[in-house]
């Protein structure tokens, strides 16, 4: 974990040119259509829900803003297994 924290910065979307607020978002969305297992059992249309949040965000959302909407899209899904943090020190902040 010590080598983790110490690591560079990397871009989980690739190239700097698909490092954007949408593209961020996007690869969210489908990371999580991909691997949560609870949208039915929390009765959770993640279709729609990602929807919404997604028409709040524009190429002009900046970072601090894009985290905000991330936090509260993913609130609703009320679990507390799922967080997201920043991962620029070493408290995370989730949305809780």
């Amino acid at each position: 974990l010590d080598d983790y924290k110490k690591s560079e910065k990397v871009s989980i979307i690739g190239s700097p040119r698909n490092d954007n607020p949408l593209n961020n978002f996007d690869h969210l969305v489908k990371t999580f259509e991909k691997y949560y297992a609870f949208f039915d059992i929390r009765n959770i249309n993640w279709k729609k829900l990602s929807s919404e949040y997604r028409q709040k965000i524009s190429q002009e959302t900046n970072e601090d803003q894009l985290f905000e909407l991330l936090k509260e899209m993913l609130s609703q899904l009320n679990d507390n297994h799922v967080m997201l943090a920043t991962g620029l020190d070493d408290d995370a902040e989730g949305y809780k």
